[in-house]
């Protein structure tokens, strides 16, 4: 997945580097009706995969975690 393997990380990364400052939202948008802390852990179980910053998630993920949301979303179909 895109957003787990490469944008998540390059996020993360400008917000550890201070580039990435608040206010901000990451909003993350598909089919799968997560919640927003389930679509968090699976963003941090990507994190801790293929990122290559691992040590700092300890220190700045729960912040940086507070910004980002999850909302469902099936763009192949018309809404009601």
């Amino acid at each position: 997945d895109l957003a787990q393997r490469k944008l998540l990380p390059a996020l993360f990364n400008l917000y550890i580097d201070g580039t990435l400052q608040p206010p901000f939202y990451i909003a993350g948008i598909g089919r799968t009706p997560f919640t927003h802390e389930a679509y968090r852990d699976v963003l941090k179980k990507g994190l801790e995969s293929y990122g290559r910053r691992k040590e700092a998630l300890k220190d700045h993920w729960e912040t940086f975690a507070q910004h980002v949301e999850h909302l469902a979303l099936d763009a192949s179909k018309d809404a009601d």
